[in-house]
């Protein structure tokens, strides 16, 4: 009885572009691009649920930290400027990835607090 009840649902689940409950498990093919430069990006094939493509979509953005950055002799470069002038030119921080924005400002907040310490 209850295969005859799952036939009528996959049907009147077809007409409005549901898929059959027997195909929702099944495991698909998709390809994630992560875009990591102007004209490049990083491609990888995945064959799982759709549940488990998205899984490793976010993990892919998770790792790559939304893009390059600046190089790394660039971010040496503002780095030094950072700690001896306490300058930071805002061109080059917003081209830095979030990896390179979290640590500046980590050590703009260690900064303010050995700072504050020195003054009281």
């Amino acid at each position: 009885m209850s295969k005859i009840k799952d036939t009528l649902e996959d049907k009147r689940n077809s007409e409005v572009g549901i898929p059959p409950s027997s195909v929702t498990n099944t495991k698909h093919s998709a390809t994630v691009r992560i875009p990591c430069d102007q004209y490049a990006f990083i491609e990888v094939i995945v064959h799982d649920t759709p549940e488990e493509i998205i899984e490793v979509y976010k993990q892919m953005t998770k790792l790559y930290q939304g893009g390059t950055g600046v190089t790394e002799p660039e971010f040496q470069k503002a780095l030094d400027r950072y700690l001896t002038e306490n300058v930071m030119e805002a061109e080059v921080y917003v081209a830095m990835n979030k990896e390179q924005q979290n640590i500046i400002q980590n050590i703009k907040r260690a900064l303010k607090r050995i700072n504050k310490r020195l003054e009281d």
